[in-house]
């Protein structure tokens, strides 16, 4: 049990408390209201988040003054150094040379990005990995805070003898599969594959005009529709993934044609974990995302509460309010489209907290470290993604944190221009699944 005193107990001061000593320490919190009534720090585990002068034994962090705000307002960055962390919110007078709860709220709620101006977005209203403050100061590829909170809990140990670290918390590793297109050549529309075989013709293009030919001839299967093998290839390792299916399309020349193929039924209506993969559309739209959601539900036959946005295209807030309007209750987009690492400064799922409406949701946010339109988007060699996913575990199973990845179908497919990236994604989730089991 950890006693916390706060000066001014707001939205802001409960939502990142509870994240920090619960959902990352897993430490539960009694909160104490009269500063008279603080128990003996002798006795008991006590932070107090004041400016004021604290009682002998007390942990103290003294406030910058975020957490006691509303609004969004432009802050001012002075950057420091604690442990060998980068820093920011800077206090003196406690226990600890920065605001932690602040700047981890900073960060959290994506703050910057409510602030920023319109040239840190790019064409599709992504926020630019460049803009961003993790970026600027090199700590991007560092899940900083799960770091300083790991650094907090052996300032408390030492503090406090009495203290119990928790043992629940363990590195987790969770592959994330996306399916922009189930087919590469079945089940497309006919023109779109009449157009496909006269160019490779035309281009004397035979190996890719042979396979073409003989998956529509039921010869050979579907290069794309790989999700069994893939389900198999990762039951060999012990590994779960989940997938997210597409299935809006805006361009009718390359659309599915699900509602007559029973093939496409059929084939997931197995055990399997389908959730969606959502338009660029339903990312503003709230009537889209519904419609999306109530479409995969009714070929799947099942729950529908995960989300991926497709590209990773959303914008703060709107994005994160349609997502719990229609009922989702996880997210899989809090990354970069251009760059490994962690935008949100953290590897541990956290609630989304809304800093318009002052007030947080159950909607679970998950970190990704690395997707793979990062890779196509910056031409990253096959040869750099086992060292890049491996370096990347290893960081967060340091902090015992949460590894997510995600890798589209087509890149697994092992077919084209993607040969050979499969038997390098397979050692990968291999020597990453052993880690998982010696946590």
């Amino acid at each position: 049990m950890i006693y916390l005193y706060t000066e001014r107990f707001t939205p802001r001061v409960q939502y990142i408390c509870s994240h920090i000593f619960g959902a990352i320490l897993n430490q539960s919190i009694s909160w104490v209201e009269d500063w008279s009534k603080l128990p003996d720090p002798t006795k008991n585990v006590v932070v107090a988040y004041t400016s004021r002068s604290c009682p002998k034994g007390v942990f103290c962090i003294p406030p910058h003054g975020l957490l006691f705000k509303q609004g969004v307002k432009p802050q001012t960055i002075e950057m420091g150094e604690w442990k060998g962390l980068k820093t920011f919110f800077l206090t003196s007078g406690g226990d600890l040379p920065f605001d932690l709860f602040a700047a981890t709220f900073y960060l959290l709620t994506r703050y910057e990005e409510y602030i920023a101006p319109e040239d840190a977005f790019d064409e599709q209203g992504r926020f630019k990995a460049t803009a961003s403050l993790a970026y600027k100061e090199g700590f991007l590829q560092s899940p900083i805070i799960d770091r300083w909170v790991m650094e907090l809990e052996e300032e408390l140990k030492n503090k406090f003898p009495m203290y119990q670290p928790s043992q629940n918390r363990q590195f987790c590793f969770r592959p994330i599969v996306v399916i922009d297109s189930l087919f590469k050549y079945q089940n497309k529309p006919i023109l779109f594959n009449i157009k496909q075989l006269l160019y490779k013709l035309v281009k004397g293009k035979w190996i890719s005009l042979k396979q073409q030919l003989k998956t529509l001839l039921h010869i050979s299967a579907d290069p794309y529709c790989n999700f069994s093998s893939l389900m198999q290839l990762h039951n060999r390792n012990n590994l779960l993934p989940v997938f997210f299916l597409r299935v809006q399309f805006e361009d009718w020349w390359t659309r599915p044609i699900y509602a007559t193929c029973r093939t496409y039924r059929k084939l997931l209506l197995h055990n399997y974990m389908f959730e969606l993969h959502s338009s660029p559309n339903a990312a503003d739209s709230l009537a889209q995302l519904q419609s999306e959601r109530k479409k995969l539900h009714k070929i799947t036959k099942s729950q529908v509460v995960m989300n991926c946005f497709h590209h990773l295209a959303f914008r703060m807030p709107m994005s994160y309010r349609n997502l719990l309007k229609a009922s989702f209750k996880d997210d899989y987009s809090m990354t970069y489209i251009d760059q490994i690492g962690f935008r949100a400064g953290t590897c541990t799922p956290y609630k989304y907290y809304d800093l318009q409406k002052e007030d947080y949701y159950k909607l679970l946010i998950h970190p990704v470290a690395l997707s793979d339109d990062m890779l196509r988007k910056t031409a990253v060699r096959r040869d750099d993604v086992y060292r890049s996913m491996v370096e990347l575990a290893h960081t967060i199973r340091q902090v015992r944190g949460e590894f997510v990845c995600i890798f589209h179908n087509d890149i697994l497919s092992d077919a084209g221009k993607w040969r050979h990236w499969l038997s390098v994604y397979e050692s990968a989730i291999r020597t990453i699944a052993n880690m998982e089991v010696k946590s």
